[in-house]
């Protein structure tokens, strides 16, 4: 059985050579010299042991052995160029549409001032943004749903295909409505607190919620029992506001609230978690213009979530 695979572009100029009925009209549209094109057939008329075309003072036309193979190569060229259109597309798509995911902090605290900068530099590019938690996000990035990610960082375990860049940090603080009975008190203790009031806490499996519960125990207080778990920030702004209960949480969840006077951050004897902030991005394939531009604006706004 003759292989025809290592023939690959002397058939393709088999191909054209039959279309256009002519050698000469062949070489200009491949384009190659005319001898060229000649030698290029005989090489495969030798190769396969068969005559493929029959010459004629009008032109060429091909043999049953060549007619036999027309339908293939034509096939063949047809599949090539739709995946030509398709990985074009699919490289234009990376130069012009990023996708982002993040936790509900950096999109506070950095991302849209990063995609406005963005947008600003390079009005071309589209961008989606989806709000998730770090797990779903680092999982999305592997299979390629995200071509980048900003989240906490939780573990230094990270798949080795995927980069990280540190960010910023987020300090967490605890939080009560201004006219609170707490700030009566003085020299409270976390153990002061966390015995004598309820709580708005993060929900179970956050990063935050394992976190802040070492640091209750670290500065040997119970972990709050009478607690609403929640990552909500408009339900955490309200039960604060309307309640005595006391809330763990960044400055960018109720900054609002605090602007307006409304709320007020508790000094106490304690110390409580900082939230490292990463942006992860896959090292499966290299970056495009937009998305180094992009993370190049995530370090701009960093800058400025530092000092929020």
């Amino acid at each position: 059985m003759r292989t025809l695979a290592k023939y690959f572009d002397e058939l393709n100029s088999l191909r054209v050579i039959v279309e256009e009925g002519s050698i000469s009209r062949a070489a200009r549209r491949i384009p190659i010299t005319q001898s060229a094109l000649t030698r290029t057939v005989a090489r495969l008329e030798a190769g396969l042991g068969v005559k493929l075309l029959i010459r004629s003072a009008k032109g060429v036309t091909p043999t049953q052995y060549a007619r036999a193979m027309m339908s293939h190569l034509r096939a063949i060229d047809h599949e090539l160029r739709s995946a030509s259109m398709k990985l074009e597309a699919l490289l234009t798509a990376a130069n012009t549409r990023i996708r982002c995911g993040a936790t509900r902090t950096p999109l506070m605290q950095v991302v849209p001032e990063a995609v406005d900068l963005l947008q600003r530099s390079r009005p071309g590019i589209s961008i989606s943004v989806q709000e998730s938690i770090p797990p779903r996000l680092l999982a999305g990035l592997r299979l390629g749903e995200y071509d980048i990610v900003i989240c906490v960082k939780e573990t230094d375990d990270i798949d080795p295909e995927i980069a990280e860049q540190y960010l910023f940090t987020q300090d967490y603080g605890i939080y009560a409505r201004s006219g609170h009975e707490v700030f009566n008190e003085g020299h409270l203790s976390l153990a002061d607190v966390s015995q004598n009031y309820e709580w708005i806490y993060p929900i179970p499996g956050h990063w935050a919620h394992r976190a802040l519960s070492e640091s209750f125990i670290a500065n040997e207080a119970r972990v709050p029992v009478a607690k609403i778990e929640t990552q909500s920030q408009h339900a955490t702004g309200w039960w604060l506001e309307h309640t005595d209960r006391l809330a763990i949480s960044t400055p960018s969840m109720i900054a609002k609230e605090v602007a307006e006077g409304k709320v007020r951050l508790v000094e106490g004897r304690w110390q409580l978690p900082e939230m490292p902030i990463y942006m992860y991005y896959s090292l499966r394939s290299e970056a495009s213009n937009g998305l180094k531009a992009f993370m190049k604006h995530l370090r701009e706004a960093s800058v400025g979530a530092v000092a929020r």
